[in-house]
């Protein structure tokens, strides 16, 4: 008997000689029938059954994802990782990867799945399909890049300016008149948008801010907390 991950492929006898002899293949059988000085050679071939392996590439913060062959999950990753080679039968398979929670929209998705080391290159979608045969090895590779979006502090001093400080996300800058600070950040995110002025300061001003999507400037307020999705946000 073979061992689990081989399979049988063919059976040939392409030496028969001697009087009386015949070999009669019959798929992975032979009947031999030995005449006078009989002599035959049969080949047996077995080939590995194919093997499949899932991978998860991210660029940027991940989020739980399920890798499937068929309907079957076969791993589950937040960050980079694979499933390592499992054996599966000859024959035709999807390959696809399914978001857990509702943030695919804050990812580009890139996949591809490689046959024997013939790689096709990255195409745009959740699945690929391909068929294995047997001795195949298929890589298929699920890429998640992470969208960015800008974030912006707009400084707009009335009457006579001071030298504060402005932030956003990431980023601050030092400012004594008019200006702004921007920061990539990525999509998803919960990103702070502020100035920093001194008691003495805040005495001086009367103060309010008004952010993307905002319905009315608040008074009185020096930072706001948002959560940044995919489009541009500027206070």
């Amino acid at each position: 008997s073979l061992p689990a991950d081989w399979s049988f492929d063919s059976l040939s006898c392409p030496t028969v000689s001697g009087s009386g002899t015949s070999a009669q293949v019959s798929g992975g059988k032979v009947s031999i029938s030995l005449g006078f000085f009989g002599h035959v050679e049969c080949t047996y071939v077995n080939k590995r059954k194919p093997e499949v392996k899932l991978v998860k590439d991210f660029d940027g913060t991940g989020t739980p994802i399920d890798l499937k062959l068929g309907d079957t999950v076969k791993g589950t990753f937040s960050a980079d990782g694979d499933t390592g080679f499992f054996t599966v039968e000859p024959g035709q398979y999807t390959a696809s990867e399914a978001f857990q929670q509702p943030t695919g929209g804050l990812y580009t998705t890139t996949s591809k799945c490689v046959a024997n080391g013939s790689d096709p290159g990255f195409g745009a979608g959740l699945s690929q399909s391909f068929t294995a045969a047997p001795g195949d090895q298929v890589v298929c590779t699920f890429k998640n890049v992470r969208k960015t979006v800008q974030v912006t502090t707009v400084k707009d001093f009335v009457g006579t300016s001071s030298p504060i400080s402005i932030a956003a996300g990431p980023q601050s800058k030092s400012i004594t008149g008019d200006d702004q600070v921007s920061a990539t950040v990525e999509a998803g995110t919960s990103q702070g948008l502020s100035e920093t002025l001194t008691d003495g300061q805040k005495a001086l001003y009367d103060t309010a801010v008004q952010c993307t999507g905002d319905q009315a400037s608040q008074a009185g307020v020096y930072s706001r907390q948002l959560d940044v999705g995919t489009d541009p946000v500027s206070c």
